[in-house]
């Protein structure tokens, strides 16, 4: 009995047991909270590989759509190469996002391993806690038997061999105990802390590695869907070429090409020259009180694509056939070549203004009478704002007397039939009239109507 290790010794390696294993709560803790990090990465990763592939896929059928033309017309040659180049990016995507995939569910595994390690390591932990509370009492209990058995073998005198079978019982438990205080669970601990923290640290930057492949893989996807939706509106465009082509050839019998305006070109060009028609850019960008923007002066041209007159001397009108062998195509034309390049929701902003004009000759004398097939007796107009440059941005009507109206009555009337005409030969613009002005000289070029293309500077921003 006094040969056992002293009872304050056990006690010792107990307590210093019991601070070892405190001491790796810390580092238990550490990778509980290393591997909350994992799993919001993770959870950053999970199901957006597979709906990328999905995206992919449906990029796909649309470049496929796309390829087989609009209303039955072709893609162009040039269109279809782009379009051939996107649908192998998609496919190039697509390949990433299935790996992706692949990966995801290898490291949602290894995550989902490395918490079954953690939960192992937590439980064991506890156990051990709670197995060192029970050995504080077993060694409470150890120490009173002791001392109990100490008092028996005083009193026994001669009959100490009665306690033999007693004591041996005893010194085989004490000495269990003993090796239970070695505290040798602790390495065992250790070394699993030690594996989980190798494994987090492979997989951490597998994690990083796959969402920024990812990261890059949805930005290239969305490049090329923002592309081949570019290139959808650049099929629609083509498509409404040809079919205003087709239109203008079976109305006036002639083989015309149209060459739409870009967006760009309306909003760095100074000059827009066509066959049938030329804009010519005006230095004042607020002509129309509320309409800022650039404003191009547009010259109409016949259908021998030469700039002419469009009125004769107290006229304010062309009979319908004159105007459309004269000018239907040049209409048509105009209006379809202006727009066209432009997305439906730009053309919308944009405004045409007509202003007609005349000159001095029989401002004094001339007087005329209302057609009965353009009878303009009412004419709605936005007002000039005093020196004639620009004009107010509230209408107001202008009357003009049906029998012996006169010359300063010709520039409203010309500016009317003009917008008649424009609605008629084209239903993509209403046009507006501005105020129309008698110039002060003789010049029979002020005999005409004056049209303004107006682009708002939101829609060229």
């Amino acid at each position: 009995m006094e040969d056992l290790k002293p009872e304050d010794v056990l006690a010792q390696e107990l307590k210093l047991c019991r601070s070892d294993f405190e001491q790796m709560l810390a580092d238990l803790t550490g990778v509980e909270q290393t591997q909350g990090k994992l799993r919001t990465k993770l959870g950053k990763l999970l199901s957006k590989p597979g709906r990328l592939l999905d995206k992919v896929k449906d990029l796909k059928l649309f470049q496929n759509r796309l390829k087989l033309g609009k209303e039955g017309i072709p893609v162009a040659e040039k269109t279809l190469s782009k379009l051939e180049d996107l649908s192998q990016k998609a496919t190039l995507i697509g390949d990433i996002a299935q790996i992706l995939t692949g990966k995801e569910t290898r490291l949602q595994q290894r995550v989902n391993d490395i918490d079954g390690k953690i939960s192992n390591a937590r439980t064991f932990y506890d156990t051990r806690i709670k197995d060192l509370d029970q050995l504080q009492n077993d060694l409470l209990q150890l120490v009173a038997e002791k001392t109990g058995l100490n008092d028996k073998l005083d009193q026994a005198g001669s009959d100490i061999a009665g306690l033999e079978n007693q004591v041996n019982d005893f010194l085989n438990r004490y000495r269990l105990f003993d090796e239970e205080t070695d505290c040798l669970s602790l390495e065992e601990l250790r070394e699993k802390l030690r594996d989980i923290e190798q494994e987090q640290q492979t997989t951490e930057p597998e994690i990083d590695e796959a969402l920024e492949d990812l990261e890059a893989a949805e930005e290239e996807a969305e490049q090329v869907e923002e592309a081949t939706e570019a290139l959808e509106q650049e099929i629609e465009e083509e498509a409404e070429v040809k079919e205003e082509e087709k239109t203008l050839q079976e109305e006036y019998d002639t083989d015309t090409k149209l060459e739409p305006v870009t967006k760009e070109e309306w909003s760095e060009s100074f000059q827009v020259e066509r066959p049938y028609w030329d804009a010519v850019f005006h230095p004042d960008d607020e002509v129309v009180e509320g309409y800022k923007g650039r404003y191009f002066e547009v010259r109409l041209k016949d259908a021998d694509q030469a700039v002419k007159l469009l009125f004769g001397a107290g006229e304010y009108f062309l009979s319908r056939n004159d105007f459309r062998e004269r000018y239907g195509l040049t209409v048509g034309t105009f209006v379809s070549e202006a727009l066209l390049a432009l997305k439906k929701t730009d053309r919308e902003k944009i405004k045409v203004f007509i202003q007609g004009s005349a000159d001095i000759v029989g401002q004094a004398t001339f007087s005329g009478n209302l057609d009965e097939g353009y009878f303009y007796d009412a004419i709605t107009v936005l007002p000039q704002k005093p020196g004639g440059e620009q004009f107010l941005g509230t209408p107001e009507t202008r009357a003009t007397p049906a029998r012996n109206f006169r010359n300063e009555h010709l520039p409203n009337l010309r500016g009317r039939f003009l917008k008649e005409m424009i609605t008629v030969y084209s239903k993509k613009l209403e046009p507006i009239l501005l105020e129309g002005s008698v110039k002060a000289v003789k010049d029979e070029a002020d005999r005409n109507a004056v049209i303004y293309l107006f682009l708002p500077e939101e829609m060229l921003d």
